[in-house]
Order: C-alpha cells, then sequence, then structure tokens
C-alpha cells in the first residue's frame, strides 16, 4: 500500500514538472498579437471651458480670508454672503452655493460626503437619486470628491473640498435653459477656485 501512495506521488509529480514545462511562457522578446480591429482611445473630459483665455482675465477674484479660499466670477455674477460664511453666486439659472464646514475630528469630506447621501435619501424617499457616485475630482490644487444626485427633479453636483480640519461643500445646482451656457460657466468658476 505505502509503494502504491509513493508511485501514484511521484507519477502526479512527474505529470506537474511536464506538464508545467509545456506551458508557453512568453518572453521579454516576444511581441504580443495586436487585434486586427483598432482600439478606441477616449478623450479625457475637461469640465467648464465655457470661458476663453480672454474672457477669464476680465474676471473679479472673490477672496474669503477668514475661511482661506478665493475663486474667479465674471462681474455680473450676483455674490450673497450670510454671517455663518457661506456665500450664494446667482445669475439667471446659475446657483453655486459655498459653505465653509467643520469637520469632527472622526470624519473625512469622504464620510461627510457619504452621511449626507444617507441623509438625502432618507429624507427625501423616492424623490431622491444618486447620478453619479462619489468619486476624486481635482480643483485648484486640492484633491476633493464630487457627486451628482437628483433631488425633485433638480440635478445637483456636490463638492467637497478639504482644508486642515475644515472644508467646503460647494453645491451647483445651476440649470440648463434653453440659450444659456450657464452649466459651463458654473464648473468654469468652481474650478477656478484655490486654497489659500
Amino acid at each position: 500500500m505505502i509503494r502504491l501512495v509513493t508511485l501514484l506521488t511521484l507519477v502526479a509529480l512527474l505529470w506537474s514538472f511536464f506538464a508545467f514545462k509545456n506551458t508557453s511562457v512568453k518572453t521579454a522578446t516576444e511581441t504580443p498579437a495586436l487585434p486586427n480591429e483598432k482600439i478606441a482611445l477616449t478623450t479625457p473630459v475637461t469640465l467648464g471651458l465655457a470661458t476663453t483665455a480672454a474672457e477669464f482675465q476680465d474676471w473679479l477674484t472673490y477672496r474669503d480670508d477668514k475661511h482661506h479660499f478665493q475663486f474667479r466670477y465674471p462681474s455680473y455674477i450676483q455674490i450673497k454672503a450670510s454671517s455663518d460664511g457661506s456665500l450664494a453666486l446667482t445669475y439667471n439659472s446659475l446657483q453655486i452655493y459655498i459653505t465653509p464646514l467643520t469637520l469632527s475630528y472622526i470624519d473625512t469630506v469622504n464620510t461627510m460626503a457619504e452621511k449626507d447621501i444617507d441623509e438625502l435619501q432618507k429624507k427625501l424617499g423616492t424623490e431622491f437619486k444618486l447620478l453619479e457616485t462619489i468619486s476624486p475630482i481635482a480643483i485648484g490644487s486640492q484633491t476633493g470628491l464630487t457627486y451628482t444626485t437628483e433631488v425633485s427633479g433638480h440635478e445637483v453636483t456636490s463638492y467637497y473640498i478639504p482644508q486642515d480640519k475644515n472644508y467646503l461643500l460647494i453645491e451647483n445646482k445651476t440649470t440648463e435653459n434653453p440659450g444659456e451656457s450657464f452649466i459651463s460657466l458654473s464648473d468654469d468658476i468652481i474650478y477656478s477656485l484655490e486654497i489659500l
């Protein structure tokens, strides 16, 4: 019996050795075969772009030294500052809200975004839809988070921009009306934001 087990083990080892040895292994000098069809490469999408460089030079700069940020905007945009430090930027269907907030010692901007989504889902039920999930985004020199929701039929894109133990919550509630291009303009304003 021991001889039979030993013989079977030896046969299995030899079979494994030869089976492994006969598999083709590509070397660094081999060129992989290319498919006959062309590969379509996607072009990265650049948000904004409603503003030319010449137009951007004429924009004003809003600077908030208390909350350590600034952004550029065209002179016709109306800015209303609240006593809590939040801002409302409006013009026709353009609506951007910037709110400086504080992180608790255990939270990050990611956990805050997740909490906000959960609260909206609980509060609004079927009136709330998550259109784009949380994803990283670069605004100025900061990496933040963004997601897009639909609340009662209106699309809202939220941005969470970290600042040490604080963060900026930016909500873009701009709607697109026929003959207007305020979505791209609102993106240009948001992407001009810099943390000081």
